[in-house]
Order: C-alpha cells, then structure tokens, then sequence
C-alpha cells in the first residue's frame, strides 16, 4: 500500500512539473506575440509620422513657391502702372533699377519683399547652379529661406532658420520674328522693345527630410498683354 502510494505522489510531481514547463512554454510564446506586434506598431507609427512631416513639409514648399510666382507677377504689374507711358518696353525692368536700366534677363533669381521699399525686389545669382541639394558640390545658401515671424525671407539675421530652398529661373521670350518688330509701328519700331514679350518663370523649392531631398517646381509665363493682338 506504501509504494503504491509513493507511485501516486511521484505520478503528482511528474504531472505538477510537466504543467509548469507547458505555462512557461506559453508565456515566452506569448512574450514573442507581443513583442512581434509592439516592433510592428512602432514602425507603422514611425512611418505614419514621416509621412505626416513631409506632407506637412510638401504643403509649406507649394506655399513657399506660389509666392516666388505671384511676387514675379506682382513686379510684372508693378512696371506695368510705374511705367504706364512705355508699358511696352519696360515691363521687366528690374524693381531696383528705376529707370529701368537694368531688366530682367535669363538667369536664377531670388525674390524677397523689401519692407523699406514696400515691394518686391529680385536679386540675380550669375554662375550659380540649378537648386539640387544632392549636389554636394555646389553651394546653395544664397537661396535658403529664414522666417522672420511673418513671411520667407533670405536674410539670416535675426531670423529663424527653416528647412527650405527657393531659386527662380526667368527667361524672357519673344515669339515674333525679327522681320516683324522692324515693322513701323511695331513695339515702336524698336526690336529689342518686344524681346521679353513672353517671361517664363519656374520656381524651385527644396528641402531635406533626414537623409532624403525632396523638392517641389511650380512654373508659369507671363506676358505683355499689351502685345496681345500680335500674338494671334
């Protein structure tokens, strides 16, 4: 009766023991499951949130590039009422230059509103490379942007710095023939009065999200309506 009842203890033990191993079995597998869907929730959190910062990043670079546009079209109309007399031929003249001895001529561009002045004003980049920044060679800070608490702008002092890049590329056009502007009459008669008839403008705004450069272009031509009739 003795040894059957140590049988029936040792059967116990067994089955005791046996019961513990199945528990800790089944809490390392439900540790892995756990730590499988925490490694998945924080990478899908990760990557919900660089998409949100470079939507949000995208959104401020459109923003950014519509006003190199509109502050373009806006010195476009600017002339267009200071030189009323000769529309014609001074609409790109360049806002710093009076008397419109200087006008605009292909190149890359900044624009900044000037508050002394109450305008926009464009400064011209001769040499400078088309914006890239995975273009470690080149040199691009003529064209980074700070915030000054109210607009973009490319002055540093004082300012916060941002992620952000603008360039702007103009190229006036003419879609008249040389036989055409020596017609009397014609842009008064003077050829190089209808050389920018066409004025196209590109806007490039870049910035960098970590280890990826992401950019965005907006582009446009504006015209002297003036010349319309000539244009059909």
């Amino acid at each position: 009766m003795r040894k059957i009842k140590e049988k029936m203890n040792i059967l116990r033990r067994i089955r005791t023991i046996k019961s513990a191993g199945e528990s800790l079995l089944e809490v390392v597998v439900a540790l892995m499951i756990l730590g499988s869907v925490l490694i998945l929730s924080f990478s899908l959190l990760g990557q919900a949130n660089r998409t949100t910062e470079n939507v949000k990043n995208k959104i401020i670079a459109l923003d950014i590039a519509r006003e190199g546009i509109e502050a373009t079209r806006n010195i476009r109309d600017t002339n267009w009422l200071k030189h009323s007399g000769r529309r014609r031929q001074n609409w790109l003249c360049l806002p710093a230059s009076p008397d419109c001895v200087e006008k605009i001529t292909e190149g890359l561009y900044t624009v900044a509103f000037a508050e002394a002045q109450e305008q926009y004003l464009l400064t011209k980049y001769a040499g400078s490379d088309p914006l890239d920044l995975s273009n470690e060679s080149a040199d691009f800070s003529d064209f980074k942007l700070w915030f000054d608490g109210t607009r973009y702008t490319h002055e540093e002092a004082g300012n916060e710095p941002t992620l952000f890049y603008r360039q702007i590329f103009l190229a006036p056009e003419t879609p008249f023939a040389d036989s055409d502007m020596s017609e009397p009459g014609f842009c008064d008669g003077a050829g190089d009065a209808c050389a920018g008839a066409k004025l196209e403008v590109v806007v490039t705004v870049a910035w960098q999200e970590e280890t990826a450069v992401r950019s965005v272009e907006l582009s446009t031509h504006l015209f002297d309506f003036f010349e319309r009739e000539s244009y059909e």
